[in-house]
């Protein structure tokens, strides 16, 4: 092997999209955690910030919103597809048998998964050492419900009621899940607002099919707490942060139009 030679090499496009979206985000989860969450607790609040929560999409979100119009069939053959003998092929191509045990299994999963959520949102509560109101618990699952595509992640700013919770009532239906000998007897109860995420860094902006859905999210009652990276220098370990809280669809569009002209916050990672 001959030594001393120097290569150029650059990543593919989509790797490095990769690698800035991990950076970018981890940069927003220090801001959140450095300076947004002491800046609330100040005036009496919690924060707690969900990375990349499981929202259920799709046909499951259609399922938590408490639809009963779903032609199961139908949406089966257009998301679902099966190998065979090496060939991938969709359900609809195949003998009847199986196509009606494809569509049953696919039914009962996603049936399964709307299940999941409400126990995913419990956990994630609990881990943190606090448990929802009934308002904040229902409004989290409807904004699951309303989501359409992937955010980066939810922002609860919470209030401490003065209540608490048993143990055992809070874990009730949780066991199998949850490591219960590290929480308290007694754990405090919260009710608190819901705001969803999105990142940008670069030249990247919210893509059309992602400002219909947040459009409708904002219409319903959430806010939109949007920042955008931009990566100054590498070597000096210099990045910049533009932030804006979206209260309603005139200010949504507004951002959608003129996302590089807010006021910069400078972070030192």
């Amino acid at each position: 092997m001959s030594l001393g030679i120097s290569l150029k090499y650059s990543f593919h496009p989509k790797e490095l999209n990769n690698w800035k979206a991990r950076i970018t985000e981890r940069i927003v989860g220090l801001y959140i955690r450095e300076t947004l969450t002491p800046e609330l607790k100040k005036e009496g609040f919690e924060l707690i910030f969900w990375n990349n929560p499981p929202l259920p999409l799709g046909i499951t979100a259609a399922l938590l919103k408490g639809s009963k119009e779903i032609d199961w069939e139908k949406e089966c053959y257009e998301r679902v597809t099966v190998y065979r003998a090496g060939e991938r092929k969709n359900v609809k191509d195949l003998p009847k048998e199986e196509r009606r045990y494809y569509v049953e299994q696919w039914k009962k999963d996603k049936k399964e998964a709307a299940t999941k959520i409400p126990k995913e949102i419990k956990l994630f509560f609990l881990e943190n050492g606090f448990y929802p109101d009934s308002n904040l618990f229902n409004s989290t699952i409807r904004l699951f419900s309303l989501m359409e595509v992937a955010t980066d992640g939810i922002l609860f700013k919470l209030k401490i009621t003065g209540k608490t919770i048993k143990k055992k009532k809070a874990l009730s239906g949780l066991e199998d899940r949850f490591n219960y000998t590290n929480i308290p007897e007694e754990i405090p109860v919260v009710s608190g607002e819901i705001e969803f995420i999105e990142i940008k860094s670069g030249k990247a902006f919210i893509m059309r099919h992602q400002a219909e859905n947040y459009r409708e999210v904002i219409e319903s009652g959430y806010n939109l707490h949007y920042f955008h990276v931009f990566i100054i220098s590498f070597e000096n370990n210099q990045f910049e942060i533009t932030e804006k809280l979206v209260k309603n669809v005139a200010e949504f569009n507004e951002l959608t139009r003129t996302e590089r002209r807010r006021p910069k916050i400078r972070v030192n990672a």
